[in-house]
C-alpha cells in the first residue's frame, strides 16, 4: 500500500465548465498523490535518484507525470560538459546521426522534417561538439535506467488509454492512474494487449498497483530528450 494525499471530492455542480474544472482539479490531486508515492511506484535502484516530471513536453504530448530513475552523477556530468539539446527535434536528428558512422552522409530519412532543416540542425549539433568522438560517446550513454509514464483520469479511462498508446514508445513502461471505483470499467483485454499498468487511488489518497506494466525498450531519440529534461531538473534543484 502506498501513501499519497487526500483527494478532493468530485464536483456535484450542473454547470459544464464547473464540472470540467472539478475534474481537472481531481486529476491534479491524483497526479500529486502519485508524485508523493513515486518511490513506491518506481524503485530507482542503488546509487540512482528518482525524478518526477509533471506535464513536460516530451515531443508527443504532455503526460501528467513521468518518473525517471537516473544516475545523478551522470546527469551532473552531462550538465558540466555542456552537451545539451534545445528541443525534441534536435534529439531525433541526433539519434539518427549517432546510429551511423558517417554523419555527413545522413539525410532526413523518415523523421518528418525538410532536408534543409535537417542539415541546419546537424551543423548546429556538430558546432556544439555532439558529433566529435567525445560527444558521440556522451550521446550513447544511458543515464536513465527506467522510465514510467502515468496518465491520471477520474472518469475518462478511454482517453487515458489513448494517451498511453500515443506516448508508450517514449518510455519503458506506462500506467493509468484512476480512483478505485473506476477500475472495474477498464477492459483487461486492452491492458494485456498493450502492457499498460493500473494504479488505484482510494478516497484517502492511498495508492496501490492493481496491475504492473510490461517493460519495453524506449525509443533512442525519446531517451536522449528525457535525459535532457532530467538535466534541466537537476539545474533547477542545483543552480550554478
Amino acid at each position: 500500500m502506498l501513501r499519497g494525499m487526500a483527494l478532493e471530492p468530485a464536483s456535484s455542480g450542473v454547470d459544464s465548465t464547473r464540472s470540467q474544472v472539478g475534474v481537472a482539479k481531481r486529476e491534479l490531486r491524483l497526479t500529486q498523490a502519485a508524485s508523493l508515492g513515486a518511490t513506491e511506484l518506481l524503485s530507482p535502484g542503488r546509487g540512482r535518484r528518482l525524478i518526477a516530471l509533471s506535464e513536460v513536453d516530451i515531443g508527443t504530448g504532455r503526460p501528467d507525470l513521468i518518473l525517471l530513475a537516473s544516475s545523478n552523477k551522470t546527469l551532473l556530468h552531462r550538465r558540466e560538459e555542456g552537451f545539451r539539446l534545445r528541443n525534441y527535434t534536435e534529439a531525433r536528428v541526433l539519434a539518427t546521426l549517432l546510429k551511423v558512422p558517417d554523419a555527413v552522409s545522413v539525410t532526413n530519412g523518415s523523421i518528418g522534417i525538410s532536408d534543409g532543416h535537417f542539415r541546419q540542425i546537424t551543423g548546429s549539433l556538430r558546432d556544439r561538439g555532439w558529433l566529435s568522438p567525445r560527444g558521440r560517446e556522451e550521446g550513447l550513454k544511458a543515464p536513465i535506467s527506467q522510465s514510467l509514464l502515468i496518465e491520471a483520469k477520474v472518469n475518462d479511462w478511454r482517453g487515458g488509454l489513448l494517451q498511453l498508446m500515443r506516448n508508450c514508445r517514449t518510455v519503458n513502461s506506462t500506467a493509468l492512474l484512476v480512483p478505485s471505483e473506476v477500475d472495474p470499467r477498464i477492459p483487461r483485454t486492452l491492458l494485456q494487449r498493450h502492457g499498460f499498468g493500473v494504479v488505484l487511488v482510494d478516497a484517502t489518497g492511498r495508492l496501490k498497483w492493481k496491475r504492473r506494466p510490461r517493460r519495453r525498450e524506449a525509443q533512442f531519440a525519446a531517451t536522449l530528450w528525457l535525459t535532457e529534461l532530467a538535466v534541466r531538473h537537476v539545474e533547477v534543484s542545483r543552480p550554478r
